[in-house]
């Protein structure tokens, strides 16, 4: 648990903890604009005389206002508990903040319970608008491809140039390096069954590899690096791996860029050593005798 804590990569400030903590609640009261107007009312019924209070027992005394109050505590409680820890060691992103949003929806829906049940018009709109934002939510998300994006991309390469040689690269060659213990294994496991499942072999270059790797002569060579969003092409150039490439390393390499990685394009070097199994089938073809 210390070197997890030590090596996590999170930097978040106060200012912009306390702002993901204000987003969280804001999206999640706003998620349902229904919901969130008729819980309104009733808080605005809490100012009203008492007298006018009373004449509408629903929207007031059958609300739940201990259980609402607990939730209340208790989530502003972990909110404090949360900016203190993370004054110590940063460890708030937004959406770790997740678990928030079915407590606020449940102080909502507690509140706006009696007014949503007052009316079938106020029902089916509260229905609409659930579904409207489920929809809106989810609709991005469907054409959200992360890492397919690039693999798709590798695959389609490889269809057109079968013999284009393929390398993940770990997420050690960030500088600086802050990951828990087991990151590496995870990202190449992650690399592995997308590889797999788009059908094209991959080897994974790590920071300690000094090596040059092997690089296609007549197809290209792709640098492939996924949820690596520090990883600038500087460091990228200075890599042992970059450095021990034969000629010019990286240069004349392209880069294709997504939301959530990259690939490293480099043309076709036709001078590059050939690969140990391919000089010795090359090897036997030669000494074969010609066939009469």
């Amino acid at each position: 648990m210390k070197a997890t804590a030590a090596d996590l990569w999170i930097e978040t400030g106060f200012r912009a903890a306390v702002r993901m903590i204000g987003d969280v609640v804001r999206e999640s009261s706003l998620g349902n604009l229904v919901a969130a107007i008729a819980a309104g009312s009733v808080i605005l019924g809490l100012w009203r005389e008492r007298s006018e209070a009373r004449d509408d027992e629903r929207s007031i005394d059958q609300i739940p206002w201990s259980f609402v109050s607990a939730m209340g505590v208790a989530l502003l409680l972990a909110s404090l508990a949360l900016l203190a820890i993370n004054q110590l060691k940063p460890v708030i992103v937004e959406r770790y903040l997740i678990s928030m949003a079915p407590i606020i929806s449940t102080i909502i829906a507690a509140v706006a319970t009696a007014p949503l049940w007052s009316s079938r018009l106020i029902f089916i709109a509260f229905l609409v608008n659930a579904a409207i934002t489920a929809t809106v939510s989810a609709f991005p998300e469907l054409h959200n491809q992360r890492w397919y994006d690039t693999a798709r991309r590798i695959r389609t390469q490889i269809d057109a140039c079968p013999t284009t040689r393929v390398y993940a690269l770990a997420p050690d060659l960030e500088i600086p390096y802050r990951a828990s213990p087991g990151q590496l294994e995870v990202h190449e496991w992650g690399y592995r069954l997308v590889a797999r499942y788009f059908r094209f072999p991959v080897e994974l270059i790590q920071k300690s590899d000094t090596a040059a790797p092997l690089v296609s002569r007549e197809c290209p060579t792709l640098f492939w690096a996924e949820h690596m969003g520090r990883l600038d092409m500087n460091q990228l150039r200075d890599a042992p791996f970059a450095r021990a490439l034969p000629g010019s390393g990286l240069v004349g390499a392209t880069l294709y860029r997504d939301d959530t990685g990259f690939i490293l394009t480099l043309p076709p070097r036709p001078d590059a050593a050939l690969s140990p199994a391919l000089q010795m089938s090359l090897g036997s073809t030669s000494r074969r005798p010609a066939s009469r």
